[in-house]
Formats: structure tokens, sequence, C-alpha cells
């Protein structure tokens, strides 16, 4: 089983804060997306695709929200 890690960077958590102020369910929308990735790794398009190349070590995912 693979172990996910979920780091943020001191950026990110300054600007979580401004946007919990205009879109009130983030914390909870990004609950689900760790949870997600906890389960599944990896991409699952149309809602994540994974970023190849970016200059790190590690794996990028990018998700968007489908309502």
């Amino acid at each position: 089983m693979i172990k996910v890690k979920f780091e943020t960077l001191p950026e990110f958590q300054k600007l979580m804060k401004r946007l919990l102020k205009k879109y009130r369910t983030l914390n909870e929308d990004l609950e689900i997306v760790r949870k997600d990735l906890s389960d599944e790794p990896g991409e699952s398009p149309p809602f994540s695709f994974r970023i190849d190349n970016p200059g790190i070590k590690t794996c990028v995912i990018k998700v968007k929200k489908i309502a």
C-alpha cells in the first residue's frame, strides 16, 4: 500500500485564509480530495490529471471540482 503524505507551504496557508472567506466549503472540498488520493493515489480523469516533469521529484496531481 502506498502511503500518501500531504504537505502545505506557508504561501498556501496564507492563501487559504483569504480563499476561505470567499469559498466557505474549501476545507471540506480539500478533505474529500485528501481522502480520495489516500484511498487511490494517482490521476482519475476527468476529475484529476497528473502533471509530468514539473522539475521536482514528487508527483503533482491537478484536481478540478465537477459539481
